[in-house]
């Protein structure tokens, strides 16, 4: 009942009060020590009364060692205090407290005072020696003594007549986790995961730092932390699996967790909504950053380098610009054919002078120029000012030919690109891309990943050379990534590279097993070396760091079809435009020539039979005269 009670105030402190008096209190103990309801949030105090039972007296084993201490700061100031107190008086846990309490799962997270009567056992202190004393009372392990201190005194009775109220001393402490620091050489079981462990070495090994480097990072923090409290440890070592929920139970190290066969992993893992039931996440640690590193694609790949150099502004300005020289030109030649000054140009029509405005803006000009002074002033500006655009527009070309774009910037540009995407051979890669509610990563894995299968997976080295070329992406681990970056890559080939987050990053935690009483202790202490910057140091040690971009300069880069594409597109519309006109302007020559020798046998036709009739009318006429003739 006690337990089921203590279960439903999991959010707040509590206090627990209870007297080993009463029927049944001692088995109601062990069924919340069974629960591990001893723990930081409650406060435990336990009566005994003074009372002796004689299952507890049956139960006593004598050789149980007890570690006792007096805490000097429980008395008041001397001129606070005037009453004569025995500083110095001995004592021990009773009979019952040590029948009972070694067999609960008192650690050193909980908050549990024993109240017991003083026994006095040295008869020398009788006089000043306290009637009731507050025993705290944990242990390091389960198979460590029990640790006793006095947290408080009381007494009930006094010499002096006019002073019967009863006294009660508290000393003065400091919280658990600040007194209880020193875990006397407790020892732990842990468990560590090696993924390459025909490559493994030594803790320490620098030379081979990216092997297991996440679990060799770690493993100097449970060293100090283990010379901190004073404690020790021996590990278990697992391969390649730190532990996945399978049909409700963990395999891997999660496993060890979770039968509770250790009581910590030496070394971090990862925060998992499923692994909350087995394990109790102390501090966090490292930030694991795994990124989809590539080279984005030169802008002649994804635009059209022939319309970047001006702003549509610009633009905008070179149309009037021919425009205003068509016109302000041809009202020029019309005025000097009509004023009978232009010499060249007399026939020329509208399509001349826009040809020639062409020819001008394109540097190439024209067979025909005017040969009036005004129409010359108005062809050299317009020289001029073709010759400072190109120059402009020349410049800007080879410039951008040795530009990167920017196009993919997000997930939703890689899902919708033609990249070749390549995924490290990491679990946390498989499981975090097929976990993922994200719609954006959700689409990305759907289009990208999940199509190719294993092929997809590869190892860092293979995939960092691929995302050498363009076009190629490769989702890693940034350490690994920059390491390799630093020993195969060029000088120009570490600039140009861009890198998107397709999740959140994971982060790397110190764990102890669920309800383990080392929690608060590692959580505090962990915390405490991040902000004197030792995380920083380990990770700078162990961990390369990005490379940077020194030169971008690569050399010659010949210019390939790709950027010339435009060109050879305007060349074939025109080339085609070209050849459409030309039949256009043959099917209209022979649609002339027949058009013409038609109407021309029409006409002959005609003129001839008008002719006869001309003919036979002058027949009739002259017939007559010949018969009369006759």
């Amino acid at each position: 009942m006690m337990g089921s009670l203590l279960q439903q105030d999991i959010y707040y402190k509590v206090g627990v009060v209870v007297d080993l008096a009463c029927d049944n209190s001692v088995a109601a103990l062990h069924v919340a020590s069974l629960k591990k309801q001893f723990n930081l949030q409650k406060f435990w105090l336990l009566l005994e009364n003074g009372r002796m039972i004689e299952d507890a007296k049956q139960e006593l084993n004598s050789s149980y060692q007890v570690v006792y201490s007096l805490d000097n700061n429980i008395y008041p100031a001397a001129e606070d205090f005037d009453t004569g107190i025995d500083t110095n008086f001995s004592y021990s846990l009773s009979k019952l407290g040590t029948a009972v309490l070694p067999e609960l799962r008192i650690l050193a997270d909980c908050e549990v005072t024993w109240v017991q009567i003083n026994s006095r056992i040295d008869q020398n202190n009788f006089a000043g020696s306290p009637d009731v004393l507050l025993l705290d009372i944990y242990k390091t392990s389960m198979m460590q003594p029990l640790n006793v201190s006095i947290t408080g005194v009381a007494f009930l009775s006094d010499d002096k007549e006019d002073d019967e109220i009863p006294r009660v001393l508290f000393a003065k402490r400091a919280e658990i986790t600040k007194r209880r620091g020193d875990f006397h050489g407790a020892h732990f079981k842990t468990a560590t995961v090696l993924l390459y462990p025909e490559d493994f070495t030594t803790w320490d090994d620098l030379r081979l730092r990216h092997i297991d480097k996440w679990s060799k990072i770690h493993w100097p923090i449970y060293g100090y932390l283990a010379e901190q409290m004073n404690y020790s440890f021996e590990v278990t070592y697992q391969e390649d699996n730190y532990g996945w929920l399978i049909n409700g139970s963990f395999d891997g190290m999660m496993g060890y967790m979770q039968r509770e066969e250790v009581e910590f992993p030496s070394t971090g893992i990862f925060i998992r909504k499923d692994r909350f039931a087995v394990t109790s996440y102390a501090a966090d640690t490292f930030s694991l950053r795994a990124t989809t590193i590539f080279r984005q694609p030169s802008l002649s790949t994804v635009s059209n380098i022939f319309t970047l150099p001006f702003d549509s502004g610009v633009w905008m300005s070179c149309g009037v610009l021919c425009l205003a020289a068509v016109f302000i030109l041809g009202l020029q030649i019309i005025w000097t054919v009509r004023q009978r000054v232009e010499k060249d140009m007399v026939n020329a029509e509208w399509s001349d002078v826009v040809t020639l405005v062409l020819g001008a803006i394109c540097q190439q000009g024209y067979h025909m120029t005017p040969t009036s002074l005004g129409g010359r002033v108005t062809v050299f500006f317009l020289m001029l000012a073709s010759l400072f655009l190109f120059t402009s527009y020349s410049a800007n070309i080879v410039a951008l030919l040795q530009t990167t774009s920017s196009a993919f910037k997000s997930i939703k540009d890689l899902t919708h690109s033609p990249m070749i995407i390549g995924v490290e051979n990491q679990t946390y890669n498989r499981v975090y891309m097929k976990e993922t509610t994200d719609p954006e990563l959700r689409e990305f894995y759907l289009r990208k990943v999940a199509p190719l299968g294993e092929k997809i997976y590869r190892h860092a080295t293979i995939g960092m050379a691929d995302i050498k070329q363009t076009m190629h992406a490769f989702q890693v681990d940034t350490t690994a990534a920059y390491k390799i970056m630093s020993e195969t890559y060029e000088e120009h080939e570490k600039c140009g590279l861009q890198e998107v987050d397709l999740f959140p990053a994971p982060v790397f935690t110190i764990s102890t097993t669920r309800g383990s009483s080392l929690k608060e202790y590692f959580g505090q202490r962990v915390r405490w070396y991040r902000e004197v910057g030792l995380l920083d140091r380990l990770f700078k040690i162990w961990m390369p760091q990005k490379t940077k971009c020194v030169s971008n300069s690569g050399g010659f880069v010949s210019v390939s079809l790709t950027e010339f594409y435009p060109a050879v597109l305007v060349l074939e519309y025109g080339t085609a435009l070209a050849v459409a006109i030309l039949l256009l302007e043959v099917l209209y020559y022979y649609r002339y020539l027949i058009t013409t020798k038609c109407s021309g046998t029409q006409n002959h036709e005609k003129e001839s039979h008008q002719t006869k009739q001309h003919l036979s009318k002058e027949e009739k006429v002259i017939t007559p005269l010949s018969t009369v003739v006759k």
